[in-house]
């Protein structure tokens, strides 16, 4: 996908003589979380089937590089027309948060538990994060006038977060208990294709996107 882009960014710039580059660092905070459903079988006697919730927080800052290629239209010098932009970002901090694990368990007596609806065990820890994301998105606009452009864009996003989980304090029914060391080590990475519609005017744009 990656070699694509490119093949069309270089190709409009040798037709072109309008081409511009541009180079510079970019800041940006990232918030939200990447929660995962999973479901596991034991033996009956440590609980038969279960249903896992883990949800890995992110809340933080990223800094790096974005260079952009790039041609504008002949009669509107101030609106691109075909861009090429890759942007590569890793954290700057690593305090991401509260990781919460939730646990569902079929067979509660294993537990020595009554039978009940609801969670048997839940966690949360201190997440510490390592995070890189890396994208390459070519956009190109046809011009519907002097301050009006309209047109597709496609790109290519991976992203790769590892997070160390230290600190959990669990509840299991009325008892609780809390750990101070760290327990695990989690990667995490994904890869998609961006497919949108950009409609761009002078003073900024909309930028539609959707991930397949």
């Amino acid at each position: 996908m990656l070699a694509v882009l490119c093949a069309v960014a270089i190709a409009q710039a040798c037709l072109s003589s309008e081409l511009f580059i541009e180079t510079g660092p970019e800041l940006r905070y990232t918030a939200g979380d990447s929660t995962y459903h999973i479901s596991f079988d034991e033996p009956w006697a440590l609980g038969g089937h279960g249903e896992s919730e883990l949800q890995f927080p992110i809340a933080n800052v990223m800094a790096g590089v974005k260079v952009i290629v790039g041609t504008t239209h002949a009669k509107s010098s101030r609106k691109s027309k075909g861009r090429l932009c890759v942007r590569l970002l890793k954290t700057i901090n690593k305090d991401a948060g509260i990781m919460k694990d939730s646990d569902w368990i079929e067979n509660d007596a294993a537990f020595g538990k009554a039978p009940h609806k609801g969670k048997d065990l839940y966690t949360e820890s201190d997440a510490e994060l390592e995070g890189m994301l890396f994208d390459a998105i070519w956009a190109y606009h046809f011009s519907l006038g002097h301050n009006w452009g309209l047109g597709p864009m496609l790109g290519f996003r991976y992203e790769e977060l590892q997070y160390e989980i230290t600190g959990t304090g669990a509840i299991t029914g009325q008892n609780r208990y809390t750990a101070k060391e760290k327990f695990s080590t989690t990667k995490l990475s994904t890869e998609s294709p961006l497919l949108a519609s950009v409609r761009r005017h002078c003073s900024g744009a909309k930028i539609n996107c959707y991930s397949a």
